[in-house]
């Protein structure tokens, strides 16, 4: 090479090199030019995290990660973001990329968590009748006997065997006490108590049939005939029983409160009362007349009513939230309400918002709700199907069938979102969902 070769050669290095830099630095920097209107915009970043951690990221089309981290220096615009792993069900949502942002793919949620896709449920037992899950302990009323089961733990249930026959867990206190009903007899009830594998026949006390709760210091509270007593017991046995008030048409126990709905002349009135319930205070009166209601009350002591399939939130009035209510839960550790009713979906927690917030929406009839925030995902019975509803409401929603049931009775969720218990006719079955 000749030496003016050799100098028009460096020469041209450095003509790249002085036009190249500054882009450079501009894109180190988070700078793109936009062709389209011919300027140096400031890109962003989508960060996704998911489970299984292994899953592939594509980005309009395009394979961008094969596992969770930042796609960075994205031009401000909307993309299509589609996570797929085989053997789970697609995550996909359009989303916004904003210029010098950070946009979470996951939202609010810890994770963006798959969902398995046809999943073979594995049968706990047959001939089961009811069950109460509370988070990885799993009761289940089967013939002749009432079983416990961890699922996170245990393969094999431990059964005790039961003389009367019964085919309703009515209330759960820790695990370690359980009433137990006959759903074609309300007369037959009997407390099971776990911890001394012993039972007590609450008939005796209450011939004519009672409502039982159990308030959160693991006292027995009953209502029958619109009287509600409080159940004494002895040497782990229902021994007598003390009247706390009359007239009551519906009762719930938060800490040491005790809401009731009473029947005055003025119309139904609500009252709290302490134990041992010597003086009462109306919080609102000019309640609704019902047949069937039951009182909830959350951790922030927000009081709600179901009355005759109508939702209500009471303050010093009732104000209706829903009505042609199919299904309700409480998610006690969420300190959220979720109810299904007219073919919506919704959740309601007043600290994180002032109103319900819309779910889904449907034609079809929804039972059966249940929510795990902690994975972005709600669940209900729709069709005798069991669907995995998305929380995320940015875009479309991600909505999968997750079990296609013969004659399915109800389900459960475990706290992690891992299991789903299912009575499917009389199987009682074990689906792992991720």
């Amino acid at each position: 090479m000749s030496k003016k070769s050799r100098y028009l050669l460096l020469l041209g290095c450095l003509v790249v090199f002085l036009t190249l830099s500054p882009i450079i630095v501009l894109y180190v920097k988070g700078l793109s030019f936009d062709f389209e209107n011919n300027k140096f915009v400031e890109t962003g970043t989508l960060a996704v995290k998911i489970e299984p951690k292994s899953a592939d990221i594509f980005l309009d089309g395009t394979l961008k990660k094969k596992e969770s981290g930042n796609i960075k220096f994205l031009k401000p615009r909307e993309y299509q973001l589609e996570i797929k792993e085989e053997g789970y069900f697609e995550w996909s949502k359009r989303l916004k990329i904003d210029s010098g942002r950070v946009i979470w793919a996951n939202g609010d949620a810890e994770k963006i968590y798959l969902i398995k896709q046809n999943g073979v449920p594995a049968e706990i037992s047959q001939g089961v009748s009811d069950f109460k899950l509370t988070d990885n302990s799993l009761w289940f009323l089967a013939t002749g006997s009432l079983a416990y089961l961890d699922i996170d733990r245990q393969t094999e249930p431990t059964s005790y065997k039961l003389d009367k026959k019964l085919n309703v867990i009515a209330g759960n206190f820790q695990n370690r006490q359980l009433l137990l009903k006959n759903i074609d007899d309300p007369t037959v009830a009997l407390l099971f108590d776990a911890s001394v594998s012993t039972t007590t026949d609450l008939s005796l006390l209450f011939p004519d049939g009672a409502e039982f709760k159990f308030d959160p210091s693991g006292k027995l509270l009953a209502l029958e005939n619109q009287n509600l007593y409080l159940v004494n017991f002895k040497n782990s046995q229902a021994d007598s029983k003390t009247l706390l008030l009359t007239e009551a048409l519906a009762f719930a126990a938060n800490g040491e409160d005790l809401y009731y709905i009473k029947s005055t002349e003025q119309g139904n009135a609500l009252f709290t009362s302490k134990f041992p319930f010597t003086k009462e205070f109306i919080l609102a009166d000019s309640l609704p007349n019902f047949e069937e209601g039951e009182i909830i009350v959350n951790l922030n002591k927000e009081i709600f009513l179901t009355a005759d399939k109508i939702l209500f939130r009471i303050t010093n009035k009732s104000a209706k939230l829903a009505t042609d209510l199919t299904g309700w839960n409480f998610a006690e550790n969420q300190n959220t309400l979720i109810f299904a009713a007219a073919g919506e979906l919704k959740q309601f927690n007043y600290i994180e918002n002032k109103k319900p917030g819309l779910i889904t929406r449907t034609q079809k009839t929804l039972t059966n709700p249940s929510l795990i925030k902690n994975i972005g995902y709600a669940f209900a019975v729709q069709d005798k199907n069991i669907v995995a509803l998305g929380l995320d409401t940015r875009d479309h929603q991600n909505e999968y069938n997750i079990y296609y049931g013969e004659d399915l009775k109800k389900f459960g969720v475990n706290n992690a979102g891992k299991k789903i218990i299912i009575l499917d006719g009389d199987r009682l079955l074990e689906l792992v969902i991720r």
